[in-house]
């Protein structure tokens, strides 16, 4: 089962052209970065443009080590789901989550290791010098391989 959802991870992210993901620049956005505190850790960051749906997937980072930090303006207060896959000692995680982000920057921090995977979602309460403050709330969303690559990447909810 894990060969055929790494099958269709490959397909959607690496093996097809997807179109160029265009952020929004009006209304209440937000920005999310993320950042791989495995430094020689594969990682890909996967988002989707209808964060409900899972629909229009979107790829930052394709099993790169050499990345420090991704980052995606989004619409605020509006769902966002995203995917993380790392690749470790011989283990394989995928950790894939939403939330609806309110205006302002938000960071995720992962870290993988022999034992397990980890990752945390932080809200800056100061723009400037932020203190980052864990968000609460964060709902785990299935992977599913659709049939094509418009359908729904996430089981629905």
């Amino acid at each position: 089962m894990k060969k055929l959802a790494l099958l269709g991870f490959l397909l959607a992210t690496g093996c097809t052209h997807q179109p160029p993901y265009v952020p929004p620049t009006e209304g209440p956005l937000t920005k999310i970065g993320f950042v791989n505190l495995s430094k020689e850790t594969p990682t890909s960051i996967l988002f989707y443009e209808d964060g409900l749906t899972c629909k229009g997937i979107r790829s930052l980072a394709f099993y790169s080590t050499n990345y420090t930090e991704s980052s995606v303006v989004v619409a605020a207060h509006k769902p966002f789901t995203f995917a993380i896959d790392h690749s470790t000692y011989g283990k394989y995680c995928r950790q894939s989550y939403m939330f609806t982000p309110e205006e302002g920057e938000y960071r995720v921090r992962t870290v993988s290791g022999s034992e397990e995977c980890v990752l945390v979602v932080e809200k800056a309460e100061i723009q400037e010098d932020p203190i980052w403050i864990p968000v609460q709330g964060l709902i785990e969303r299935e992977y599913s391989t659709p049939w094509f690559e418009s359908g729904e990447w996430c089981a629905p909810l």
